[in-house]
């Protein structure tokens, strides 16, 4: 049997409002300077790979309940993570060694152990190198999209 759409919007808002799944506790996004591959198993970053807190300390994201819904488009369904005030984005920092290249960020739960309490991540398509402080760095958009539609 193939759900209705009602019960997979009611999954998909099921999951961005849950403690369990973590997505509506207080969250961290933060650049990763090591290549790496994004997905399941991210057992391979160790704290050390995350961008040091002098050079970027990374942003944090209150608790709240997120958005979840479905793109018209792809009929993925989609969990926006609502940017703090100023964005998804922050400075490099006045101290620390430069220059540093970020490869990536990875979105945790606040506060975290790497690899443990890693929600999700993502490889830039080009990595940003910071040459010194006062660098922009911008994570993007955050959303996690998944298709329920491989239901039998």
């Amino acid at each position: 049997m193939v759900p209705v759409s009602a019960l997979e919007t009611t999954m998909a808002l099921t999951l961005a409002t849950s403690t369990t799944a973590e997505l509506s506790l207080a969250l961290k996004v933060q650049g990763v300077i090591i290549p790496f591959t994004p997905g399941e198993d991210m057992s391979s970053l160790v704290a050390g790979d995350l961008a040091v807190s002098t050079v970027l300390g990374g942003i944090s994201v209150a608790a709240a309940t997120r958005l979840a819904g479905r793109d018209p488009a792809t009929g993925d369904y989609l969990i926006s993570i609502q940017p703090p005030a100023g964005g998804f984005q922050e400075m490099s920092g006045a101290s620390g060694t430069y220059p540093v290249t970020v490869y990536g960020a990875v979105l945790t739960v606040t506060p975290h152990t790497i690899p443990d309490n890693i929600i999700a991540s993502v490889a830039f398509p080009d990595p940003v190198t910071l040459t010194g402080p006062a660098q922009l760095m911008e994570y993007g958009l955050i959303q996690l999209g998944f298709s329920i539609g491989a239901w039998h």
